[in-house]
């Protein structure tokens, strides 16, 4: 990289993996490993990590890199004579951009001086014979816009603030940023709808500014939560239960009473619900906000009816449902999808995420995900895989 050249570097990082396999064989401990890794990690949570604000971009960097990195002279020269006889002609004041049109003469102009007071004297046609005859002119959109500005400050240093000429200046500096706004609105636009995907041209700085910022516009919309999601075939919620019954000293998660918490079709239907010596969820919300119960465990046993709010779910330190789970609920879609489908205030405003259709386990920031039996996952082409 150029020591000179100050734009950022956006380059298309490699996407690493985290996370591993457990593949012994059955009855060898993987389940009391995860537990293990799970206890041993017990108070970390996605708060702090929610955002990387070394990666935020805006849509600033997307114009810059788009106009270094796309935009070739053939297509830069004629976009600036186009941005600037835009200014020239279509000022609100007529006479205004003719006193910036040439060269000043400090005879013809009577101001003797003005060579000694303004060290880099520049007028519009000296820029738009720029734009003419360099083809590197402005391979960066800054050396332009300084160069249109540099034409305003000079009239507003030499003159008094009172001066027709300072206060003309001042007119057509505002009009120019506002011509530069939409100028810049146009171009992102471009770049958002040729670099949607980072498939597109994989080493686009482009795309990978694009990707930075749809991945923190879905973290900001995510719930942090110091939670692991468990997925397991049906068959083996029981076996999961029973290995944290009898492995797990809660004592050592918590000093208040830990819920355990099964959900179940009933709940679904009446968040009042509960059977003798069990919470409802309305229960369970309630004893957590006095702080005298700890959400624990919740265990999907309802596969098809829908799942209570993300919020909820988040208050859990494990939650465990199942494949069949997933499966049913995929259709609905991604919340990526869901986002896309919605207002873009979404990104911005924090709505309740349990009245949109996604799954309320795609809207939550997990500590972890385990899979369980992932082995026998996307084999084949069903639905359920």
């Amino acid at each position: 990289k150029n020591e000179t050249d100050e734009s950022p570097s956006f380059a298309l990082s490699r996407k690493v993996a985290r996370g591993g396999l457990l593949c012994d064989d059955p009855g060898l401990g993987k389940t009391i490993t995860v537990l293990s890794l799970i206890l041993q990690t017990m108070g970390l949570d996605t708060e702090k990590r929610h955002i990387d604000y070394t990666e935020i971009t805006t849509d600033e960097d997307i114009f810059n890199v788009y106009w270094k990195e796309e935009m070739t002279p053939c297509f830069r020269r004629p976009a600036l004579n186009k941005l600037l006889m835009t200014l020239i002609r279509g000022c609100k004041h007529m006479d205004d951009s003719t006193y910036f049109m040439f060269p000043v003469d400090p005879v013809r102009d009577q101001c003797e001086d003005y060579l000694e007071v303004i060290s880099h004297p520049i007028c519009f046609n000296d820029i738009l014979a720029m734009i003419g005859s360099d083809p590197n002119y402005a391979s960066s959109f800054k050396e332009f816009y300084e160069d249109v500005l540099l034409v305003f400050m000079n009239a507003t240093t030499y003159n008094p603030h009172d001066h027709f000429i300072s206060e003309a200046a001042l007119r057509l500096h505002s009009e120019f940023e506002g011509l530069v706004r939409d100028f810049k609105k146009k171009y992102v636009k471009s770049a958002k709808k040729s670099f949607s995907s980072s498939c597109a041209k994989p080493n686009s700085s482009v795309a990978a500014i694009l990707e930075k910022q749809k991945r923190r516009k879905l973290l900001k919309s995510l719930i942090p939560s110091s939670s692991t999601l468990l997925v397991v075939p049906t068959t083996l919620e029981n076996h999961w239960e029973e290995q944290i019954n009898m492995h797990v000293d809660f004592s050592y998660c918590t000093s208040k009473i830990p819920i355990i918490f099964h959900y179940t079709p009933a709940h679904a239907r009446d968040s009042n619900y509960k059977t003798p010596g069990s919470y409802s969820m309305v229960d369970i919300m309630s004893l957590t906000a006095a702080n005298t119960h700890y959400p624990m465990i919740f265990i999907d046993r309802a596969t098809k009816a829908r799942l209570p709010s993300p919020y909820f779910l988040a208050e859990f330190r494990i939650v465990i449902t199942t494949n069949q789970r997933l499966s049913n609920e995929w259709k609905n879609g991604s919340y990526e999808e869901e986002l896309k489908e919605n207002d873009n205030n979404l990104y911005r405003v924090r709505v309740d995420r349990s009245t949109h259709k996604a799954c309320p386990l795609l809207k939550v920031h997990w500590l972890r995900l385990v899979v369980d039996e992932g082995h026998s996952m996307g084999r084949g082409g069903s639905q359920s895989n």
